[in-house]
């Protein structure tokens, strides 16, 4: 193992925080034995700058459509931090109903959908729809905000897990532009109607998308589709970044009287870094224990939390924070340290 893919998770911080019960999740083990599916895929652009892909194949009666904007976190205007998430939260809202998903990131906001194979065309009229007009209300901004807040307080002492998670992260990886994970409370409370459906038409439009379907679907109609119902949408612009975050920091913060929740981060490489794969090797690893009785957990979300490893655990009563904290950094350093195996090939694939 490279001793400088190692040094990548042995350079911590720490965020010990005020209750959390955690639960085991099993890794998934593909069958590398079963064949690939085979699949038939077209790319294309359309004028306005959208980008497509088109994907069918033998994957069931099903079809899944993901819509992807590079607009995330890190293009919150000033002042604003936790638009990115207010705008997750009102899509969400929006398009209820199905099996569907809204997740947002630092550098992405996206809608994904599974419906049958005769509601492909329809949905994706419903997401041409949502572009040409954003569904700005009053009452469900105010939805919204009041969802994003809620997570705000969780992330700074409502959850213990949530808080020392989100500190350890913004140890290694602060947010740009003096922001914080999930928003800022003041500035999630100064958003206004106004600026929102401005911020939303310039940049959630199709010169920042990449539209994938992918299933049982005929590709020819679903084209004409998309051609039909993204084509005479407004390109929009790019947004600009916000400025990069403070230095990160390495080392123990304990917050609270009886903290009940410890973190340790990790920051991850860039995915064109080519350290890359052996950190994914060492994140599997470190998920899957290897036999080790590990009473944390460690976890990596590629889409979700791309720019930094986690490993959570309970805090013992009576056991002080740092102690706690170095009984964690000594277990995972223990772990990265053995030598490459088999083991640590099904687990990152």
């Amino acid at each position: 193992m490279d001793k400088r893919a190692g040094a990548g998770l042995a350079v911590v911080a720490v965020a010990v925080a005020a209750t959390i019960a955690l639960s085991d999740r099993p890794v998934d083990r593909p069958d590398a034995s079963v064949p690939p599916a085979q699949m038939a895929a077209q790319a294309f652009r359309l004028e306005n700058g959208l980008e497509v892909e088109l994907v069918t194949g033998p994957c069931g009666e099903r079809s899944a459509i993901v819509l992807l904007f590079e607009i995330g976190a890190d293009h919150d205007p000033a002042g604003r931090s936790g638009m990115a998430h207010v705008i997750e939260r009102m899509i969400a809202a929006d398009a209820e109903g199905g099996d569907r998903e809204v997740p947002a990131g630092t550098d992405h906001i996206a809608q994904s959908v599974r419906v049958d194979g005769d509601a492909v065309l329809s949905e994706l009229d419903a997401i041409a729809t949502r572009i040409a007009a954003p569904p700005i209300t009053d009452d469900a901004l105010a939805r919204a905000r009041h969802d994003v807040l809620a997570g705000v307080a969780a992330r700074h002492g409502g959850d213990a897990a949530l808080t020392a998670s989100s500190f350890a992260v913004e140890s290694v990886r602060p947010s740009r532009g003096e922001g914080f994970r999930g928003g800022v409370l003041a500035e999630v409370e100064a958003i206004t109607p106004d600026e929102l459906a401005a911020f939303w038409r310039a940049h959630l439009a199709p010169v920042n998308a990449r539209l994938v379907v992918m299933g049982a679907f005929d590709p020819a109609a679903t084209r004409a589709r998309i051609e039909a119902a993204f084509a005479g949408l407004p390109p929009g612009s790019e947004a600009p970044l916000r400025e990069p975050g403070n230095s990160s920091v390495t080392g123990t913060l304990v917050m609270g009287d009886a903290p009940a929740a410890l973190a340790i981060a990790a920051g991850a490489p860039a995915f064109s870094d080519p350290l890359y794969p052996a950190f994914l090797v060492l994140a599997a690893r470190l998920a899957a224990g290897h036999g080790a009785e590990l009473t944390w957990e460690a976890t990596y979300d590629a889409i979700a939390r791309p720019e930094a490893w986690l490993a959570t655990a309970a805090l013992t009563p009576g056991v002080p924070g740092e102690v706690a904290a170095e009984r964690l950094r000594g277990e995972t350093t223990a772990l990265v340290a053995r030598p490459l195996s088999a083991e640590d090939v099904c687990p990152c694939r």
